[in-house]
């Protein structure tokens, strides 16, 4: 019996041996991973990663608002090319009933004596109607 018992002292103590050798090689191991060895690398790749993205984005951001505003200063031209002001710009005007304000719009809906007001590009005019629609218009400047 304490010869049985020697023999399994012998087979723990070899299995323990080569269990700590195992476990002493696998930490060797990981002790030899960059990661380990200068973690600082590590780091480093990444912070530097992270500024290149940050760079890619902020390149992104810019390209695309340098788009949206081409898009808008042409929606501003066309919006400012149908502007009331713009279109008076272009030799029209805007004649208003000097009485209520309102547009006219129809030659005949203006009675002989009325007073009008015309808004040109630069300046306002008025005037009195001296003939309807029927004879022609001349209209007498005020």
């Amino acid at each position: 019996m304490l010869a049985l018992l020697d023999s399994y002292r012998q087979r723990m103590g070899g299995a323990l041996r080569q269990r700590c050798a195992s476990v002493r090689t696998r930490l060797d191991q990981l002790a030899a991973r960059p990661v380990f060895r200068r973690p600082y690398d590590h780091l480093h790749a990444f912070m530097q990663r992270l500024d290149e993205l940050a760079m890619r984005g902020a390149r992104a951001v810019s390209r695309r608002c340098e788009r949206a505003r081409h898009v808008l200063e042409a929606a501003a031209g066309r919006l400012e090319s149908l502007s009331p002001l713009a279109v008076l710009a272009r030799g029209y005007s805007v004649t208003l009933r000097a009485a209520d304000g309102s547009v006219l719009r129809d030659a005949t809906t203006v009675r002989v004596g009325e007073l009008l007001e015309t808004q040109l590009a630069r300046g306002r005019l008025a005037s009195r109607v001296v003939a309807g629609a029927d004879t022609g218009s001349q209209a007498e400047q005020t």
